[in-house]
């Protein structure tokens, strides 16, 4: 004879057609999602990988952006964890050991030599050039191992005033198309104004001392060049970080 219990327990194990069509509904849309994001949105690199920032190859015989652009691309790309800018240090190291003067310029090939050195993944390697409207730049990322170009972008300023502005978007740009997720973008977006400064000759003389002090140790120089930075712009705040770094080692050195 069957039970009310007998009964319950018959009834709990049927389906309930609505909430398996529901439950099946979610897990495609779900997979429907991460398909999407694996296909259109691909990280290019892993995250935490080491960059190498080269210097920009500069065709418009204006000196004003020589190594100032390079140290901007390098602080707006190093301002989050997802990927890391060889510092000068390190890359001063590997220049060294390579056998280079320590004033060296980091042409797409002496920067891939030192990638390759320091074990990095991809070298960033950027020109500038002069056009009947404008700065033209070209930004890419090039595999270190394999000389292949991952991705590139392109970026254009109106005048020199804005080229300062126009290497923070490329950045910003770069970051993005490597795959950095959306909230680390705008967690990890300071201005280029908070990161170095809105003057290039105050970019190019931080630039020169931090040539000065990474490269080739010659701490006298690289304070010289901080000041005058400083000078240009009061409120640089990795000039005065730098300047107040190299007079504590000179201090205690004494």
């Amino acid at each position: 004879m069957e039970t009310a219990d007998d009964n319950l327990e018959g009834v709990g194990r049927k389906r309930n057609p609505r909430k398996t069509l529901i439950l099946a509904g979610v897990a495609v849309a779900v997979a429907v999602v991460l398909l999407a994001i694996y296909f259109y949105h691909p990280m290019k690199i892993a995250p935490g990988s080491t960059v190498v920032v080269g210097d920009f190859e500069n065709t418009t015989n204006d000196p004003v952006f020589n190594g100032g652009l390079r140290e901007l691309l390098a602080a707006e790309l190093g301002q989050t964890p997802f990927l890391h800018a060889a510092s000068d240090e390190k890359t001063g190291e590997a220049l060294r050991e390579l056998g280079q003067e320590p004033d060296a310029v980091l042409t797409p090939s002496l920067a891939r030599q030192v990638c390759n050195k320091i074990g990095a993944a991809d070298e960033v390697k950027s020109t500038i050039e002069l056009t009947a409207d404008g700065y033209a730049m070209l930004f890419e990322v090039v595999d270190c191992k394999t000389g292949a170009t991952i991705l590139a972008e392109g970026m254009t300023s109106p005048d020199k005033e804005h080229v300062i502005d126009a290497v923070a978007r490329a950045a910003a740009e770069l970051r993005k198309r490597l795959g950095e997720p959306r909230k680390s973008l705008e967690k990890h977006e300071a201005s280029a104004e908070a990161l170095m400064s809105k003057s290039l000759v105050a970019l190019q003389d931080y630039a020169q001392g931090r040539r000065a002090e990474a490269f080739a140790g010659d701490e006298t120089l690289a304070a010289q060049q901080y000041k005058k930075a400083l000078a240009l712009d009061a409120n640089f705040a990795l000039a005065r970080e730098a300047l107040e770094r190299v007079q504590a080692k000179s201090a205690e050195a004494k």
